[in-house]
């Protein structure tokens, strides 16, 4: 065997046993443990991005442009602006006298946008706070109407089986009177059998005693 080859199969067993972690537990090296598990990440091949993933990384669109932000003149637009920029600054100063006025408006407007959101920060801050103090009273109203419930659904549901209970006995009293009204309808017809029997014997009885006399 070659020297050289003889090398190379010592390289491979010293990478083989590298990659595998060796642990002492009768003398434990954490230095050691830690050296072979980044020699074990380090000899681990790394993932290659995918095509798709080196597609997205390579187009990546621009940043949103800000309104604000004006456009610079190229050629001859520039030219033309360097040219009325010179001629500007002999009349600037009777510009700015003119402009005056405006500006003073401006900075008056401004001034009050300001207050004005200042103001709104303000309110909007009063408006937690006082949303914060109508949770607060709206919680202890919550609490204090579960601790007075208790007794209220126990008076609910005492009065929910006296209503169960009367319409039990308003039922019962409807089937019973009924149940009268069909008796007496029945006794009623008696008492007219009744009375015809009654009336028949005393037509009998008088012509009994016609015969008798008679």
């Amino acid at each position: 065997m070659m020297p050289s080859e003889e090398r190379k199969d010592e390289k491979k067993i010293i990478s083989a046993k590298e990659e595998e972690i060796i642990i002492d537990y009768d003398q434990l090296d954490v230095a050691r443990i830690m050296e072979q598990i980044k020699r074990k990440i380090a000899s681990q091949p790394r993932p290659q991005p995918s095509e798709k993933t080196r597609e997205e990384r390579a187009v990546i669109p621009p940043p949103p442009r800000s309104p604000w932000e004006l456009e610079r003149p190229y050629g001859w637009r520039a030219r033309v602006k360097k040219i009325l920029l010179r001629l500007m600054k002999p009349v600037s100063p009777l510009i700015k006298l003119l402009i005056f006025p405006v500006y003073h408006e401006f900075r008056e407007t401004v001034l009050k946008l300001h207050h004005a959101n200042m103001r709104i920060d303000y309110l909007s801050a009063a408006l937690e706070t006082e949303l914060a103090k109508l949770s607060q009273v709206l919680n202890r109203r919550i609490d204090g109407v579960e601790e007075k419930f208790p007794p209220v659904l126990e008076e609910i549901n005492r009065l929910k089986e006296y209503t169960k209970l009367l319409h039990n006995l308003s039922h019962n009293l409807v089937v019973e009177m009924s149940k009268l009204k069909i008796e007496l309808d029945t006794l009623k017809i008696h008492h007219r059998l009744l009375e015809k029997d009654v009336r028949h014997l005393e037509q009998r009885e008088r012509w009994l005693e016609k015969e008798i006399v008679s």
